[in-house]
């Protein structure tokens, strides 16, 4: 019964950080979104081994795939990775790189 309870609260911690990161993700690129002027259409966390995924994040980084409408109506997909540059301070949840698709 004890190690029952004790499955149910790290269970449920669990799904409490993760839902907080992954909230907290969302207002974060939707923040940027409104910055740049633009609507954020979809966000989503990029996959191990995808597109930019494959090489470009290091520890303390976090990359996501979004599309989103420009002022024209213009739709466009962009890789963004938030996090820590090789070899310089900043904080976990700086942008430091957009790279929108051609």
């Amino acid at each position: 019964m004890e190690a029952l309870a004790v499955i149910l609260v790290i269970a449920l911690s669990t799904w409490l950080t993760v839902g907080w990161r992954g909230r907290y993700w969302r207002k974060r690129v939707a923040r940027w979104a409104d910055s740049e002027g633009v609507q954020l259409l979809h966000c989503r966390a990029a996959k191990r081994r995808e597109g930019l995924a494959r090489s470009a994040p290091t520890e303390g980084q976090s990359v996501f795939r979004v599309r989103v409408c420009d002022r024209d109506g213009a739709v466009k997909e962009a890789w963004l990775t938030f996090g820590r540059p090789a070899n310089r301070g900043s904080a976990p949840d700086d942008l430091i790189d957009v790279t929108w698709d051609r």
